[in-house]
């Protein structure tokens, strides 16, 4: 595993989101309470990309079917649901992030 710089935590805190592609990896890259967190940018539940979602505050909404994921650890705190059906979600793939110098690092 090494250490990639995915974009500057000023820029982050601004946009609040961003997806980045990292040796053929898709990333979601969120801002929470000014703190970065780097998890897969695919839905666990079908595999939509999670930046087209809405983010709210530490949570991401998936814009297919309403999962909501937990950035800081992806966790579900509500599961896919396709019509009043709610579907089995596994948890989100989430990577390790620090910050040096303003620069956002993820290990992969």
């Amino acid at each position: 595993m090494a250490w990639y710089k995915v974009c500057h935590l000023s820029t982050l805190v601004k946009k609040g989101k961003l997806r980045v592609v990292i040796k053929d990896e898709p990333l979601l890259v969120v801002s929470s309470n000014d703190k970065p967190y780097v998890l897969n940018d695919r839905c666990p539940h079908m595999r939509a990309s999670l930046y087209k979602g809405t983010l709210d505050q530490d949570h991401i909404i998936c814009a297919a079917h309403g999962a909501k994921i937990n950035v800081t650890n992806g966790e579900i705190a509500q599961k896919a649901k396709l019509l009043f059906v709610k579907i089995p979600t596994k948890r989100a793939r989430t990577y390790e992030t620090k910050v040096e110098a303003d620069a956002v690092l993820v290990n992969l």
